[in-house]
């Protein structure tokens, strides 16, 4: 699986980044204002991050590369503390995209199981 993790980010990485692709920074920075509901646009910063994380998700389900399961009860909450623990336990990888992020840490949680 770490294999796979690591493909990920050397795929994301060299990818083109378009101007309204948040970086691995900007997802933490929203995670933390999320986090924190006293900040300023912290309403906004929780629904922005929240929706990131859901169509990083969707997107990983529509793909023919099965390597994200996730449970069929899984809830959004579930979702975002997900990503925000390993956001926060990698934190020198935040240079990378942050969909390779998000990606990575559904992937690495809810892995398929092989045939």
């Amino acid at each position: 699986m770490k294999a796979l993790t690591a493909l990920l980010f050397v795929l994301f990485s060299v990818l083109p980044a378009h101007a309204d692709s948040p970086s691995g920074q900007e997802l933490n920075r929203m995670m933390q204002q999320s986090e924190g509901r006293h900040a300023e646009n912290s309403d906004f910063q929780a629904g922005a991050y929240e929706g990131y994380i859901m169509g990083v998700s969707d997107g990983l389900m529509g793909t023919s590369l099965y390597y994200y399961c996730p449970p069929v009860k899984l809830e959004k909450h579930q979702l975002q503390s997900v990503v925000s623990q390993y956001l926060k336990s990698h934190q020198s990888d935040l240079h990378v995209p942050a969909g390779a992020l998000v990606a990575a840490a559904l992937i690495e949680t809810f892995p398929c199981k092989k045939k």
